[in-house]
């Protein structure tokens, strides 16, 4: 019982500092991936209600108009990253004014950016799925899924943003609590508003959206300490730039990968029939839920990098990220080999009665390869984020997203069709995994020279 409580335990500043990072990663971690497990079986559970409850073309439909949350994503990231970076390294300082005026930042840029971004889509949601390429009754659900859940898009830039900076101050046990109750009430709410509304797409995406709601009330609850100054009286500009400049790299990733995601999509339209595009649909949903993990160890991995690089303790900072990468390449190997022993199962669970050939299932292998590989170039990512470097998330990023998807995924699938997508993501992602770590090295190099 004793252990039990260890495990699940909020970890304080000292603890970050001091106890030795294998043990570190347990208190830290676990939360950190059971809040993500449980955001991952949100994610299935939408999708699985959507297609038991209303049918294929809603589920086809919903999972393209997904594509669009990664705005979300980008959006979420540039605002929480930055202020979790800050924010963490404020608390190593316990200095109580920037805590203040972070949080009101974070309160007043999430309806400055959220409230335009969610008219546009309320307004444009047509056209902007016509551009996706679905038709049918897929593009009339997509397009009333799209409209609400974009239509609200300040509710979950405010939500997760909050719970961010719950995270990053090291309390992964009560993000992790807050996360369960928005989890718990979306899997309630979801069915009977579908069953409610006379369009049951828009049912789903309204219960989403009060479960945000739930997210902000507990999250506001959580912070009441914090008192949020405003930020028009109270302004720090150095301070509103680095979590800008810091936050900027996350967004550039949410972007990049929505235009990477956006072509992906086209291609399986061109290239595949419409037993490859619900395929791709399928794989591409349980990836998502299989991957959660590793944003778990990333979310545990931040606090600990800033925290440690604000008490100038270098070399533990550097140990971190290889203790982290660690773990989570261990348990995405576990993750993976689940994934691909029961694949059967698993698509079926998304597709009642869909069997899936040979082909299709090296192409299932080939983007469950990728995912074990992830860790080498996402947790140094974290660590450049983390610490404040400006150049190099950027740079990597855009190579990663723009030059090697052309030169590497791009080129595949003209090569050799639907099948080079999967190989070029596989080979993409070993290719960014080098690119990274040398760098990382080469950095660690020039800081001791």
């Amino acid at each position: 019982m004793q252990k039990f409580r260890h495990i699940f335990r909020d970890v304080s500043r000292e603890d970050i500092i001091e106890m030795p990072l294998n043990k570190l990663v347990i208190p830290l971690v676990i939360p950190a991936l059971l809040q993500s497990l449980v955001v991952s079986f949100n994610i299935i559970m939408d999708a699985l209600f959507i297609a038991r409850l209303v049918g294929k073309n809603a589920f086809s439909g919903i999972v393209y108009a997904g594509t669009y949350t990664i705005i979300t994503s980008a959006l979420v990231s540039w605002l929480s990253i930055g202020a979790g970076a800050m924010y963490s390294r404020s608390i190593c300082n316990n200095d109580n004014k920037n805590l203040k005026i972070i949080l009101g930042y974070v309160l007043l840029s999430s309806f400055i950016i959220g409230i335009p971004v969610g008219v546009l889509f309320f307004i444009f949601s047509a056209k902007f799925i016509s551009w996706i390429g679905i038709t049918g009754d897929a593009y009339q659900y997509g397009n009333n899924y799209l409209k609400v859940i974009m239509g609200g898009v300040a509710i979950n830039i405010l939500s997760l943003s909050l719970l961010t900076l719950v995270r990053c101050s090291g309390k992964m046990k009560r993000s992790f609590g807050i996360t369960l109750l928005g989890v718990i009430s979306n899997i309630v709410l979801v069915p009977i508003f579908i069953k409610l509304m006379p369009e049951p797409v828009i049912g789903a995406a309204l219960g989403t959206l009060i479960s945000y709601t739930i997210i902000i009330f507990f999250c506001t609850y959580e912070l009441r300490f914090v008192k949020a100054s405003w930020p028009l009286r109270s302004a720090n500009f150095i301070l509103l730039k680095d979590m800008i400049l810091i936050g900027l790299s996350a967004c550039l990733m949410q972007i990049s990968g929505f235009i990477k995601q956006f072509v992906l999509y086209r291609m399986v339209l061109y290239f595949g029939n419409e037993k490859d595009e619900l395929f791709f649909a399928a794989v591409q949903r349980l990836f998502a839920f299989a991957a959660m993990p590793l944003f778990g160890f990333l979310q545990a991995l931040q606090p600990v990098v800033g925290i440690n690089y604000g008490n100038n303790n270098f070399n533990r900072t550097i140990q971190s990220v290889t203790v982290f990468k660690k773990y989570a390449i261990l348990t995405l190997l576990l993750i993976a080999s689940v994934c691909i022993i029961f694949y059967n199962p698993l698509i079926h669970l998304l597709l009642p009665g869909y069997f899936i050939n040979l082909k299709q299932f090296f192409q299932y292998l080939f983007l469950f390869t990728a995912m074990i590989i992830a860790p080498f170039g996402s947790c140094v990512v974290v660590y450049w984020q983390a610490v404040g470097n400006k150049t190099y998330p950027v740079m990597m990023i855009l190579i990663k997203d723009i030059l090697l998807f052309i030169c590497i995924t791009v080129f595949f699938t003209f090569w050799l069709g639907i099948t080079g997508i999967y190989i070029g993501l596989l080979i993409e992602n070993i290719v960014y995994g080098v690119l990274v770590t040398l760098l990382f090295n080469y950095g660690l190099k020039k800081v001791n020279a």
